[in-house]
């Protein structure tokens, strides 16, 4: 693959992969298009830095465009670029990157079987199907836990 430097995009072939399918391309000098096999740096930045230590944001992806194996506001910004290009995406309210908030994905859970939990953390309930979740707060021998992104509903913007 072609990087070039220090959160710059680039979309490229990563060496050694195997041969695409025909569905799959492997991307040229050419745009991204639908289809094609793309690895791109990229970088976050949200209004609120009030996100959990536990998140996790992954500076490089790759993923075939036009998918779905991505967020579409991703999918969709790398469509054009060439190797080298960057795009500017800004999401809001209307347009959180990781969808939008809803308070009915809160849960309560057993504070014994997450006795280690903290406030605020990232947990995996193994117990509840293996969804991820943020501890909210602690209701008597209960756990209250988001089961929402933990960035779901921010505004912020991205830069591929």
């Amino acid at each position: 693959f072609l990087a070039l430097g220090p959160w710059r995009s680039f979309v490229g072939c990563l060496p050694g992969t195997p041969k695409p399918s025909p569905r799959v391309r492997r991307a040229s000098r050419s745009e991204a298009t639908p289809g094609t096999r793309v690895r791109v740096g990229i970088s976050y930045e949200f209004e609120d830095d009030g996100y959990p230590e536990d998140v996790d944001f992954n500076p490089a992806l790759e993923f075939v465009c036009g998918r779905g194996d991505v967020v579409p506001q991703i999918d969709q910004g790398v469509e054009g670029l060439k190797i080298g290009d960057q795009r500017f995406i800004q999401c809001d309210e209307k347009n959180p990157l990781f969808g939008f908030h809803d308070a009915s994905k809160q849960i309560l859970v057993p504070f014994a079987d997450y006795s280690d939990a903290k406030l605020g953390a990232v947990i995996s309930l193994v117990k509840h199907g293996g969804l991820t979740g943020v501890v909210l707060k602690q209701q008597k021998d209960q756990w209250l836990v988001d089961l929402n992104h933990p960035l779901a509903g921010q505004r912020g913007n991205v830069t591929i």
